[in-house]
């Protein structure tokens, strides 16, 4: 063989020689990148992660999680161990795509199997998010905060970021601040997908619920809302009411709430012209009272009055008083639509879910008063400080009604609509003084029967 000859033949010998070893270490390159080899047992491991964690329920009292967990690979079987070395798996099938486990809130690491018995590496079940304390729907006065800490449970440390779509709603830390009037899609994401879409409406149709009620509120006068705005602080009322419980007595102290500290505007007194309800001097509708849902501000609302007289006429717009109670209210003047003092608490229930009628405040022998739906006590030290009256009760002495809206160690706070403060007004009592102004009390746990989300304050 010629030197020439020779010399070719080395130089093929040694391109076929890095050929193969290319080929070997593309191989190995690519299997390393998809199995692990256990020289111990000489079972390969798929990296098979989780594409997914669905959380399918939590049992916050003992502390359990029922999750569905999906791999990012076809699997037959699945079983979780604390231990990172999967040491004495019990396997379970896998149904449609995914693996349901009951889990304690705790780390662990889920494993994979096919039908060969070939079982993955234990991937670490960990940094998710349970459940989230947070409602769907939020309605923001201007300036006013969401606060957004301490409102997930999670396991591990998921990675958090709540974003908003919109200028109306600004992120400051761990607060959603309500900068100016529009709507917005608050985001929470969760490892970089999102996890929970919360609405949020920020309105300057209401105002941030005060600690003490605001005695320099103007009085509301007429056609001061548009009919969108009439419409969303119909919304408002309702989404309070249904946070705390339709038909319950939360409900009621819910309505009752909104409409003396969270309304802009004190709601005028005005002497009734009749009630809906035969107890009444006139049948009349929507004139010093309003037994329908919502609140009356806008001329919408005027295809459902029942009965006029002097109306209709919304709350807020002038119509001439009939009823002689000098200087307060002359006979013949004109003052704006309103509620009087069982008409503002007929309002509440019935915005509440209970539908007793649009009855009075008892100042007359005639069945179906307010003080006869519950039990009507007589004040006194011993039913004071018996820790019976609850917030939602009513508050009566002959010719007026009350409901109060809020309790603590020393104090009544007594929602009422009072002639001498020209409309509505939340009042202090003390639980000393209060037999001094009111004679009885209504319990009324016959009434609503459910307390729902009940609580003494408001704040």
């Amino acid at each position: 063989m010629s030197v020439r000859k020779k010399r070719r033949e080395h130089n093929r010998l040694i391109v076929d020689f890095m050929l193969l070893a290319l080929i070997v270490f593309l191989t190995t390159f690519l299997f390393n990148n998809y199995y692990k080899i256990n020289f111990f047992t000489g079972k390969s491991k798929n990296l098979t992660d989780v594409s997914e964690i669905e959380i399918l329920s939590f049992l916050e009292d003992e502390k359990i999680v029922n999750i569905s967990v999906t791999p990012s690979a076809n699997s037959d079987l699945c079983a979780v161990s604390k231990e990172q070395d999967g040491g004495g798996l019990v396997f379970q099938d896998i149904i449609d795509g995914s693996c349901d486990l009951s889990l304690k809130m705790e780390d662990y690491y889920v494993y994979f199997s096919d039908d060969d018995g070939n079982v993955t590496d234990g991937y670490l079940l960990s940094n998710y998010v349970i459940d989230v304390d947070i409602n769907d729907t939020y309605y923001l006065a201007l300036n006013s905060e969401l606060n957004l800490s301490n409102r997930i449970i999670s396991v591990g440390e998921p990675k958090i970021e709540w974003v908003s779509d919109s200028s109306s709603l600004v992120i400051e830390g761990e607060k959603a601040v309500a900068k100016k009037s529009g709507f917005a899609n608050l985001d929470l994401y969760v490892n970089g997908k999102v996890f929970k879409r919360i609405k949020v409406y920020s309105t300057n149709t209401i105002v941030k619920v005060p600690k003490e009620f605001d005695n320099k509120k103007d009085y509301l006068t007429c056609k001061v809302f548009t009919d969108e705005e009439a419409e969303l602080l119909d919304d408002i009322l309702e989404h309070r009411i249904n946070e705390v419980g339709y038909e319950t007595r939360a409900g009621v102290v819910a309505a009752a709430r909104f409409l003396t500290l969270e309304f802009p505007y004190r709601i005028s007194y005005y002497w009734e012209n009749g009630r809906m309800h035969p107890s009444g001097a006139n049948i009349v509708d929507g004139e010093g009272r309003y037994y329908h849902k919502g609140l009356y501000l806008s001329e919408n609302k005027y295809k459902d009055i029942k009965k006029k007289l002097l109306g209709p006429k919304m709350w807020g717009c002038n119509m001439t008083n009939l009823e002689p109670d000098e200087p307060n209210y002359v006979r013949g003047l004109k003052y704006p639509n309103g509620l009087d003092c069982s008409g503002f608490v007929t309002w509440a229930i019935y915005n509440g879910g209970f539908d007793v009628g649009d009855i009075g405040a008892g100042e007359s022998a005639y069945r179906y008063q307010l003080t006869d739906l519950g039990t009507l006590k007589e004040l006194n030290t011993s039913i004071i400080n018996s820790g019976k009256i609850k917030v939602g009760d009513l508050f009566n002495l002959p010719g007026h009604i009350s409901i109060i809206i809020g309790i603590d160690d020393e104090n009544f706070y007594v929602a009422e609509s009072l002639n001498t403060y020209k409309g509505l007004v939340v009042k202090t009592y003390s639980k000393k003084k209060v037999m001094r102004t009111f004679k009885y009390v209504v319990l009324m746990d016959d009434v609503y029967k459910n307390d729902g989300k009940l609580t003494n304050m408001w704040y």
